[in-house]
């Protein structure tokens, strides 16, 4: 017996030194070869000795039994080991759930989706002319691929790299948080190479471009649209989510004459060519503070959860962890999520509480009762 337990404790002394060295190699990968590598067949079977020879040692050694510090740690370690393998792509594929171990989806505002993409797929989300969002094929630096006649390569919806949840997420609204307010600049030049800057764009203001007249804006605009009233096109700012901010400038000639332009933050190019005064309208921002996505949860058309979600605070749901991930950074229209399964995240929570409690009551709680005992017992001599 006494051989028996000097070989146990030695493979388990021998397991602690290959964590070591496995982590120390996981931490110079990239997240997705370390994810690889820690989920590949080898290290499945490590992680399956591991736990076999935590649970051997608190049945040889039977002094774990009676000191409660010891077992809480031996127990929260292998609560941690199941409870990871458990969530790891092979564990869902072992257990047959069907559940994504980790994906992302792409949410344009005011729009919902239900299909998630694993996270190293190429595939893009891509908005169609009836305000549905298809996918389509990516190569490798994300760009999508087309066909000899132009048009984007979609997937079938039966596609296996497409899972569907058995609920939607829709994005009401995505916003950014900057240190410093956006600010509207407007550029005005002409033929002769003379230029302008108005910065910040007020609407009603009126500015002097010196021999050339006078410049007013009548209309600032977050996100420009064109309405038909009485037989003519009016402009207006779309309350409805969607961006595509705009300016709307009439210029008053030394002649007396005026002439009316826009311009566009996200079509530069969208103007006459014939206009005396060429216009170029941008929003510059400053440093992100932080990104919002404002979501719901719908399940069967019903909104059954709504949430605000930013970094580091995600939304809860379905078996799922929703985490704001990155953003549309040109137009502000889309947010992507990065999900994970929780299959298995009690398992390691718990795990990780025992693993505390039992080095606090080992190393601190213990010594600190033997130290007054061995007080009280030297006062009481």
């Amino acid at each position: 017996m006494g051989q028996f337990r000097r070989l146990v404790l030695w493979i388990s002394l021998s397991l602690i030194a290959l964590l070591f060295i496995f982590s120390v190699y996981g931490a110079f990968l990239n997240a997705a070869p370390a994810r690889e590598f820690f989920n590949s067949l080898p290290l499945t079977v490590y992680w399956s000795a591991f736990i076999v020879f935590l649970l051997i040692g608190i049945v040889v050694f039977r002094r774990l039994l009676r000191v409660p510090g010891l077992l809480a740690m031996h127990l929260g370690c292998i609560l941690v080991f199941l409870g990871g393998m458990w969530g790891s792509p092979a564990g869902h594929r072992l257990w047959g759930r069907e559940k994504l171990p980790s994906g992302r989806i792409q949410i344009y505002e005011g729009l919902s989706e239900n299909r998630l993409v694993e996270d190293d797929a190429l595939l893009a989300y891509l908005p169609d002319p009836n305000n549905h969002i298809v996918i389509a094929e990516t190569n490798e630096r994300g760009r999508v691929v087309f066909r000899d006649d132009d048009t984007p390569v979609l997937l079938d919806v039966e596609d296996p790299r497409l899972f569907r949840l058995p609920f939607e997420i829709h994005l009401k609204d995505f916003s950014i948080e900057y240190y410093d307010p956006p600010v509207p600049v407007l550029y005005i030049e002409t033929d002769s190479d003379q230029a302008w800057q108005i910065r910040p764009v007020l609407e009603g203001a009126e500015y002097q471009l010196e021999d050339q007249g006078t410049v007013r804006i009548l209309g600032v605009f977050r996100n420009f649209k064109l309405a038909r009233e009485n037989g003519a096109m009016v402009p207006y700012d779309d309350p409805d989510p969607g961006s595509n901010p705009a300016v709307w400038v009439r210029f008053t000639l030394p002649d007396g004459s005026q002439k009316d332009q826009f311009a566009f933050a996200q079509f530069p190019g969208h103007s006459r060519d014939n206009q005396a005064f060429h216009l170029t309208y941008q929003i510059e921002k400053g440093m992100i503070k932080d990104y919002f996505s404002d979501l719901q949860v719908l399940q069967d058309g019903k909104v059954v959860l709504e949430k605000k979600i930013q970094v580091n605070d995600p939304l809860h749901y379905g078996g799922y962890h929703f985490y704001q991930s990155s953003y549309d950074a040109r137009n502000e229209s889309y947010t992507i999520l990065s999900v994970t399964s929780d299959s298995g995240l009690w398992f390691v929570w718990i795990g990780y509480i025992l693993l505390a409690c039992g080095l606090i009551w080992h190393q601190w709680i213990v010594p600190a009762q033997r130290h007054f005992s061995q007080r009280r017992a030297a006062h009481g001599r």
